[in-house]
């Protein structure tokens, strides 16, 4: 007999004819939890992730506000887990009676933009935002924590600090930014960035170069593009465009990336 994680059982010996009233006794309690993103908040959050584990059973996983667990008696391990927030404690569920928890997964949430330049516009093509750790590593790095992709991405988060890296096309930016448990907030990153619309009839690759060159005399492959027509978000500055066509010909042009505008070239 199972109810839940917990499993008991007799044995029965069975005469042909007769009737029996067999008890098993699971040994079983019950854990209810509810969990909360903050402490002074009277609504559970379904967003969260509940893992059970400890005695003989394998880990209970079930998700949302309330959840029910039916459990051999025993102690338990209890895990709660809101986005990257982790709420663990330890329980202990005894026979024939009901355990309620009310745990807090601390949490905050925020709903990330990149900016073209300040007071927008706003980056809704090819973003990808990281949360990352404001410490460096022994390698100088920071720890990438979570990657999320789209305008008014929303990550929960550990009340803290944080980096929030932003990017568009080929541009890059980062801001501090600290997370508070409770309401949405609001955060963004100035790319400091213009889009670049080029169309090229007949055009097979096009290639944004830096103007300056390197130690070999070269000009730097910024980005590139294989087709007759390209929109990407660079860096604000001056580049040199080159087109490759499909006839093996190529030409030049030069492009001013003015921070939240937009700049047109055709290439022919």
């Amino acid at each position: 007999m199972a109810l839940g994680a917990a499993k008991a059982s007799v044995p029965v010996t069975v005469a042909a004819g007769q009737t029996y009233n067999v008890d098993v006794v699971l040994g079983s309690g019950r854990l209810i939890v509810h969990g909360k993103r903050t402490a002074d908040t009277s609504e559970y959050d379904e967003g969260i992730r509940w893992d059970v584990s400890g005695g003989s059973i394998e880990t209970q996983t079930q998700y949302g506000g309330e959840e029910n667990f039916d459990l051999p008696a025993g102690d338990y391990h209890v895990k709660g887990q809101l986005g990257e927030a982790i709420a663990e404690v330890d329980v202990s569920v005894p026979a024939g009676e009901t355990t309620d928890k009310v745990i807090v997964v601390a949490t905050g949430k925020i709903i990330a933009h990149a900016l073209f330049a300040e007071g927008g516009p706003t980056a809704t093509e090819g973003v990808r935002f990281d949360i990352l750790n404001p410490d460096r590593g022994p390698d100088g790095k920071r720890k990438t924590i979570t990657t999320g992709y789209d305008d008014g991405r929303e990550f929960d988060l550990a009340p803290g600090k944080y980096i929030l890296k932003g990017s568009s096309g080929v541009a890059t930016a980062e801001a501090g930014i600290e997370v508070l448990a409770g309401a949405p907030q609001e955060v963004s990153v100035v790319l400091d960035a213009g889009l670049l619309a080029v169309t090229a009839p007949g055009g097979e690759r096009i290639d944004a170069l830096g103007t300056k060159k390197d130690i070999y005399g070269k000009q730097p492959i910024i980005a590139t593009r294989f087709g007759e027509d390209w929109q990407v978000a660079l860096p604000a500055g001056e580049y040199i465009i080159k087109l490759r066509k499909q006839d093996g010909s190529e030409t030049t042009a030069p492009a001013s990336i003015k921070p939240g505008e937009r700049t047109e070239l055709t290439m022919e």
